[in-house]
């Protein structure tokens, strides 16, 4: 099964992005708002019924009530990447590809350029800063390409074969980790979606290509890795956390997040923060499906808080896990994610301590809600039946509401100062 590696497909919207052209006074000193791109301000993101996307573009955070039906409708709208007010993401129209769209003066989204991909399922791209960005095209999985953030111009490949991994099956990155100038990570899954126990996941050389291949035992189970938006993976002296979400076996190896000490580039092996277990030891299904590093040792963790009670019974009524039928399984899945059963935690990396954050609303255990950090403070966008909201976190760390939206679920918010 796949996870948040989808991009919403659906035929009902399909705007194209246009720039629109425009003459400058004639003294030359003034923009035309066609031309002018703005490197601040906050995109909202909302996804209709039919799974496809709203978005509204706001010069300062919004509050009060939003009300987002007359935003722009996309055919998807789910960024990876963001530097100088640009968002990098797959073709917002469907189409096989990477775009970077920008806004323009009068809050305009604008296609500003693209790079074609032969593989129209490919998704893994990110930005380093406004020199250098990857991106794998899923049709090619023996390298990476390089390209100009600026223009999207393609500037070369790196080549990741070197492991063996790769001569079974054919690889695909699910995201690309960097640290300082020189590193990168990622994360492999097989071309068709398979995963492989023990976390399979590349170190490399922005200049060279594949370096190693680390990874952690966790036993003979597969467990699945998540994409989400940005870069919050490592800390300031350097050591980056990377996290699994687990399998959805019941009881299941339980989601955790792992550790890269600074200067290394494999897993610390004794180094196993199972974030769910922690909270909730009792817990089967210790799923972690977000992570978000902050500062100061701190993180954010979305995990499952505890089994619906409509599990429970299911697996009562069987008379145990082995009684299970296929019905039973799926149906469990199912309630895995849509049920209320997930909760966004603060999780301290040098204690392997986790605490609740109290005032954010119950959401599914994997759900795709974005974390956006604004003037260095995280903020989170909730959506399930009853709220539809970003909340902040106050000074004792409780969660206010900074505005709720009306019109379409919301599914990100996007901070355009932030490179990530």
């Amino acid at each position: 099964m796949k996870f948040y590696n989808t991009i919403w497909r659906s035929a009902l919207v399909a705007l194209a992005l246009t720039a629109m052209v425009g003459c400058n006074d004639d003294n030359g000193d003034d923009m035309n708002p066609s031309e002018e791109r703005k490197t601040s301000g906050f995109v909202l993101v909302a996804t209709t019924a039919e799974e496809t996307a709203i978005v509204n573009y706001f010069d300062s955070l919004p509050s009060g009530t939003v009300d987002v039906t007359e935003g722009t409708a996309f055919q998807s709208f789910f960024p990876l990447s963001s530097s100088n007010g640009a968002l990098y993401m797959t073709r917002p129209n469907g189409e096989a590809g990477f775009a970077k769209v920008g806004v323009d003066g009068d809050g305009n989204f604008v296609e500003d350029a693209f790079i074609s991909t032969i593989g129209d399922n490919t998704f893994a791209l990110r930005v380093r800063d406004e020199n250098f960005g990857l991106f794998h095209d899923r049709n090619s999985p023996d390298f990476v390409s390089i390209f100009d953030p600026e223009t999207m111009e393609v500037t070369g490949t790196l080549p990741m074969t070197g492991s063996t991994l790769g001569d079974t099956v054919a690889l695909r990155y699910q995201n690309f980790i960097f640290r300082g100038q020189d590193e990168f990570f990622s994360s492999i899954r097989g071309e068709a979606g398979e995963s492989f126990p023990g976390i399979p996941f590349f170190a490399a050389s922005t200049s060279a290509g594949f370096v190693n291949q680390a990874g952690f035992d966790l036993g003979p189970d597969p467990v699945f890795t998540m994409n989400r938006f940005g870069q919050r993976y490592v800390d300031e002296s350097g050591n980056l956390y990377f996290y699994h979400a687990g399998n959805l076996s019941l009881p299941n190896v339980p989601g955790s997040i792992l550790k890269i000490p600074a200067g290394e580039t494999d897993f610390d092996p004794d180094y196993n923060f199972a974030v769910a277990q922690v909270f909730n030891p009792s817990n089967l299904g210790g799923f972690l499906s977000a992570f978000y590093y902050h500062k100061n040792d701190i993180g954010y963790a979305l995990i499952n808080a505890e089994l619906d009670p409509q599990i429970i019974e299911i697996i009562t009524n069987a008379g145990g896990f082995g009684g299970l039928t296929t019905q039973d399984i799926q149906t469990i899945q199912q309630l895995l994610f849509t049920s209320p059963t997930g909760a966004w935690v603060k999780v301290n990396m040098q204690t392997q301590s986790v605490e609740k954050i109290e005032g954010l609303p119950a959401v599914s255990p994997f759900d795709n809600t974005t974390v956006t950090f604004i003037d260095n403070e995280p903020y989170f966008v909730i959506s399930n039946p009853t709220t539809n909201a970003a909340y902040k976190l106050n000074a004792s760390g409780v969660a206010e509401q900074v505005f709720e939206v009306v019109g379409a679920p919301i599914s990100g918010l996007y901070n355009l100062s932030v490179n990530e």
